[in-house]
């Protein structure tokens, strides 16, 4: 028997009683429902944008009538939308529609970011002071140097002296690998011309002064707070890029949403009803933009699931806890080239997590890449929720959520993150470095703790998918290009 539910007025009474309509029929196909069966329909019916139901041929052809439209899906599948538990969709929008943008505020042309390929550091830093010196002060530049092996070592050698030597009259940005950034005073004093001080998520020495590193949660602040200067410019990328999505099959997707401009794109459009995916965002305003963010959340509340169908919260996230690979973070033992290259230190982030848990608060959407930082962050899961008088059923109802599972979980922590019911959000993408791990720590970590999906589910933990990939959309396969890998 299929269920129904009551809705408008196009009904009629058939020998079997009411039945209501539906404003499409789609049969003849194999409906996957992903219902704890996983079991397959023949057909379902729509009304109002919505399932109206799902069940066999002819029960769902009964609910057929005089204007609905008939689909004959000749035996194709069916699926239903997707749902990307970690994406970026608000950056992915602002470089794949940079024209959309500079043609509603031309300002934002200088900060376009140019891609500069070079043959070695020196070379690197010259072309950077070449470029430095022939641009008007106080025009930001904004870099992505190439090759990546050149960018890594430019890194390595240039911080925030280094870079004001560069660029002594210009904000700089120069970005390296993956979400590693470069910048000088100038970017810095950018952020604190604007929020009064530095967010507490970007890194300092023990004099409190910025070390020049930075990450991409960094950069979407000055880029959705500080220089774009209208919510509605962003509502208008936002758009655009969540209808690319929607065209790929996925229908929600979340992401931490750092700003208060940021968020405000994304209300403008959920007022006006054109949200075309849903988004569940992980609440990061306070760690990306305050100075003072754990106390920040420690007077937030407990928001999660407040919001809307197309727009709500469902946990805070902090700014990465170290880098992707290789600036990761791991207690695998390797050479030296290999260690060097780790990141572990993220204090401030962990700071502001003891303050979220111990208010209360479900911990989502955070970058943690490596089973190090996996270890820290299930200490504060296990020590604040102690601190704040949490039982073990109340820690579980929490839901917390580590994101990535790259070079993550090892056995005892799929256990460990099962006592406190722990949700994996992984990365399939993170597969094709399997390569690069095995080089540097040895085929056991690149195979067994690699994205361990297999691992975690038959263990009867607990496993969510993710793309956390700007290109997928270009990529063959689509949503499908990293499961589908040889």
């Amino acid at each position: 028997m299929v269920s129904l539910f009551l809705a408008g007025q196009a009904w009629g009474q058939t020998g079997r009683g009411i039945t209501i309509f539906a404003d499409a029929i789609f049969y003849n196909g194999k409906v996957v429902t992903v219902d704890e069966r996983f079991s397959v329909a023949q057909a379902f019916a729509v009304r109002e944008g919505k399932i109206m139901a799902v069940g066999s041929n002819r029960e769902i052809l009964d609910l057929a009538g005089p204007k609905s439209q008939r689909l004959d899906l000749k035996g194709k599948n069916v699926l239903p939308g997707f749902i990307d538990t970690h994406a970026h969709l608000f950056i992915y929008a602002v470089e794949n529609w940079s024209s959309d943008l500079e043609s509603l505020e031309p300002q934002l042309k200088e900060f376009r970011q140019r891609e500069l390929r070079v043959g070695s550091v020196e070379e690197g830093s010259a072309s950077l002071k070449k470029i430095a010196a022939q641009s008007p002060p106080g025009k930001i530049i904004n870099i992505r140097i190439q090759p990546v092996s050149v960018a890594e070592e430019f890194g390595r050698k240039n911080w925030l002296k280094e870079m004001d030597e560069i660029a002594p009259s210009n904000p700089m940005l120069v970005r390296l690998r993956g979400g590693d950034w470069r910048a000088n005073s100038l970017v810095f004093k950018m952020f604190t011309d604007y929020f009064g001080e530095l967010p507490e998520d970007i890194p300092t020495d023990a004099n409190k002064k910025p070390t020049g590193q930075i990450n991409n949660v960094v950069v979407s602040v000055l880029t959705g707070e500080i220089v774009v200067q209208k919510p509605q410019t962003l509502a208008v990328v936002y758009k655009k890029e969540l209808q690319a999505w929607a065209a790929h099959g996925v229908t929600t997707w979340s992401s931490f949403l750092p700003t208060a401009k940021v968020m405000s794109g994304f209300v403008l459009l959920d007022r006006a009803a054109e949200m075309p995916i849903r988004f569940a965002y992980s609440h990061q305003m306070g760690s990306a933009g305050f100075p003072q963010a754990a106390g920040f959340y420690e007077r937030l509340g407990n928001i999660a699931g407040h919001g809307t169908d197309y727009l709500w919260t469902i946990g805070v996230a902090l700014s990465p806890l170290d880098g992707s690979y290789p600036e990761h973070c791991t207690s695998i033992q390797a050479a030296e080239r290999v260690k060097s290259r780790e990141k572990c230190e993220a204090e401030a982030q962990y700071r502001i997590m003891r303050a979220a848990v111990r208010a209360g608060l479900r911990m989502s959407g955070t970058h943690a890449y490596g089973e190090g930082s996996v270890d820290k962050f299930l200490d504060i899961i296990e020590t604040a929720s102690a601190e704040a008088g949490l039982s073990l059923e109340e820690i579980r109802s929490k839901n917390h959520v580590i994101d990535h599972c790259g070079m993550s979980p090892r056995p005892d922590q799929i256990e460990r993150a099962k006592k406190f019911n722990v949700i994996w959000s992984c990365a399939p993408r993170y597969i094709e470095i399997a390569g690069d791990i095995s080089k540097d720590y040895g085929e056991k970590y690149a195979h067994e703790w690699n994205v361990p999906i297999q691992t975690i589910l038959r263990a009867g933990g607990r496993v969510v998918g993710e793309t956390d990939d700007g290109a997928l959309l270009r990529r063959e396969g689509g949503v499908f290009a990293h499961i589908n890998m040889p």
